[in-house]
């Protein structure tokens, strides 16, 4: 070893350089790089917002209220089957890939077909419940939204494949394939005027999405040559069982993901749930940041290059920009939610703005929860999954039977204020404890 240091060291002479200089290129392009994933994801995000806020004026279009709710029940439905499914693998592989050989990606995609039995079973279970409770009746709707969270379920676990090797703007570009797709799809719809079933062309336009996504990311695979390793030894049983840890993370993102649309649709109506819809459409444009620089801080605690000032800049550019844009939007609801989606949904503006206040909780919480599962901090991570969760439903089902729509939309505030409350005493407890550099270089 020492002879090996002695030659480095000679070549390093000949060249001009130092060890201490190679390393501080090293570090030079490891940060440009971040910031290339950074700002890529970013971009490729917002624009994916931008097509799927097309979609969502789309859908309120060729879509009644009561039409356009069911859209959001399986919309709902999927994500929260992929989030209940996955079993926190999807988070698992991002904080143990970078360095343990159980948590290969090989291992990784083996453990999602398999999971992917459960996620039907879950589908089906609860559009079964719908079903029998006549918030909607069988039909091949309920058919195809099964199909529809299968291909949410792939779809997603592949994105996180990416993400847990770092390329957050790849993840971001194959999303944003998926929501142009959908938005094309349905573009086709409404151009041709084929709105003899138009609930069912809606949902076929979003399966077509995700089926798409899934095939760029297998290209991407292979364009790329992502090395996916090799099956561990106990083929998958270490990283479901740690992923189990991060299982309530995924009661957050459920969150994230609309689960009070899912409450909603059990204690309202159609009617209450496609106002509400509509309004969720600008309201989670505020999270195309905070997610995107929460992929990057995520990956940067799991690889322990996280700093308390890297930290501090992520969460002042995600709620600078989210701020503005709330502004923005509370500014000009009461006109822009009539004239973009029509007057159907004007009951959709003291919504918007209710939301809009819920989303700027929910824009430190996304990069913080990140941070700490990247610290291998599953069980606060989870704990403020799993009280955000316990807190939404309890508050919904007071203020929704006399609130309606409006009622979600508070009881979205109350959980993101718990949950942000949570990950921040967790993050402040984590920082002091692993003694977290104060600087280390920014992005």
């Amino acid at each position: 070893m020492q002879r090996i240091h002695q030659l480095v060291n000679a070549f390093l002479r000949k060249t001009g350089h130092t060890i201490s200089q190679v390393i501080a290129k090293i570090n030079i392009h490891r940060r440009s790089s971040q910031r290339r994933e950074a700002f890529g994801a970013i971009l490729w995000n917002f624009t994916g917002m931008l097509f799927s806020l097309i979609t969502g004026v789309l859908t309120a279009r060729l879509l009644d209220p009561d039409d356009r709710g069911l859209l959001a029940l399986a919309i709902t439905v999927s994500s929260v089957g992929f989030l209940i499914s996955s079993m926190g693998t999807n988070h698992a592989v991002r904080t143990f890939q970078p360095k343990a050989p159980w948590a290969s990606l090989r291992t990784y995609l083996r453990l999602t077909t398999l999971l992917l039995v459960l996620n039907l079973i879950i589908v089906s279970s609860v559009l079964t419940v719908f079903v029998l409770v006549g918030f909607t009746d069988f039909s091949i709707n309920i058919i195809i939204i099964s199909l529809l969270g299968a291909f949410t379920f792939l779809g997603s676990q592949m994105l996180d494949l990416f993400n847990a090797v770092g390329r957050v703007s790849l993840s971001a570009f194959a999303n944003t394939i998926g929501h142009f797709i959908t938005m094309v799809v349905l573009v086709g719809i409404y151009l041709l005027d084929a709105t003899s079933h138009p609930l069912m062309g809606a949902l076929c336009a979003y399966v077509t999405g995700f089926l798409v996504r899934i095939l760029a990311m297998i290209v991407f695979i292979k364009r790329f040559k992502v090395d996916l390793g090799t099956v561990s030894a106990d083929k998958g049983k270490s990283l479901l069982r740690n992923g189990i840890r991060f299982w309530g993370i995924g009661l957050g993102q459920t969150l994230t993901f609309r689960s009070d649309q899912l409450f909603l649709g059990f204690l309202s109506n159609a009617y209450n749930l496609g106002i509400y819809a509509v309004a969720v459409t600008p309201a989670s444009l505020m999270q195309v940041v905070s997610n995107s620089i929460g992929q990057v801080a995520y990956r940067e605690a799991a690889a322990g290059t996280m700093t308390v000032q890297k930290y501090k800049k992520f969460l002042s550019i995600s709620l600078g920009i989210t701020l503005i844009y709330g502004c923005l939007i509370w500014i000009s609801a009461p006109w822009l939610i009539p004239f973009v989606f029509g007057s159907d949904y004007a009951d959709s503006v003291v919504i918007v703005r209710t939301l809009l206040i819920a989303e700027l909780l929910l824009s430190p919480y996304l990069i913080t929860v990140r941070v700490l599962a990247g610290y291998n901090r599953p069980y606060i991570s989870s704990a403020s999954g799993i009280l955000g969760f316990v807190t939404l439903a309890v508050v919904l089902s007071i203020l929704v039977p006399v609130h309606g729509a409006l009622g979600a939309a508070l009881g979205s505030v109350v959980a993101y204020g718990v949950m942000l409350l949570v990950v921040g005493v967790g993050i402040n407890k984590t920082f002091k404890r692993q003694e977290v550099p104060s600087h280390m270089g920014g992005i």
